[in-house]
């Protein structure tokens, strides 16, 4: 943003907060970005804000740069869109299983073994307002383990670890290519996200062993 031309520091200031995602770590705990209509609103408000510093070349680079946004965030929301968005509602087991479908048992295995293999542990489920949509907390006491959301015939599960993680990720048996996203994945503050998109047993056993890791590091 260095290049536009004629806008004083506070105005470049300003226009990298209505251009960049500003959640970079939502209330939920899940990773989000501005949806298209707050992208395309925050374009508006660039024009109106320095439409008398911008030359045509600048307007030009801003409007491509935020419509090229939308376009990723519109591939996201057709690849996976989250269910559970009636804030009125809380979901319960029965309404988890008759959207999950047949990738209940392995929702039901995780819970089983958690609950049987480890203290203090309670579920919570609470609406967000940023994501709009209900999400699932599993906890013990007071440690946050995993978030869980809900897609169309399957959920979605995501830890997040700090750095004293990352040794017990990469000597763990759990798949290459979680360790090498791990690795790689955007820092948010002190912390990386992992998410599984959950789909066979395979992934239960991944989400056990992440479990695991998550409830040895103190």
């Amino acid at each position: 943003m260095k290049g536009l031309s004629g806008i004083p520091e506070n105005g470049v200031k300003t226009l990298k907060t209505l251009l960049n995602p500003k959640d970079l770590k939502s209330k939920s705990g899940l990773c989000g970005i501005l949806p298209v209509p707050n992208v395309l609103k925050n374009t508006e408000k660039i024009m109106l804000l320095f439409s008398h510093k911008l030359s045509r070349c600048d307007t030009t680079l801003i409007f491509c740069f935020v419509f090229k946004i939308s376009q990723i965030i519109v591939r996201m929301s057709e690849a996976e869109k989250f269910i559970l968005t009636d804030r009125l509602i809380k979901p319960d087991d029965e309404t988890l299983f008759s959207i999950i479908g047949d990738k209940s048992r392995l929702w039901q295995r995780i819970m089983n073994y958690v609950k049987e293999n480890y203290t203090g542990i309670s579920e919570v489920w609470n609406y967000y307002n940023d994501g709009k949509q209900w999400l699932f907390r599993l906890n013990q006491k007071k440690k946050t383990i995993f978030w869980m959301g809900v897609l169309k015939d399957t959920f979605r599960i995501t830890f997040w670890f700090g750095d004293k993680a990352e040794s017990l990720i990469k000597s763990s048996d759990i798949p290459d290519r979680i360790k090498s996203d791990f690795k790689t994945a955007k820092r948010y503050n002190k912390i990386r996200g992992i998410s599984i998109k959950m789909a066979d047993e395979t992934d239960v056993d991944t989400v056990l062993k992440l479990v695991a890791i998550k409830l040895k590091i103190k």
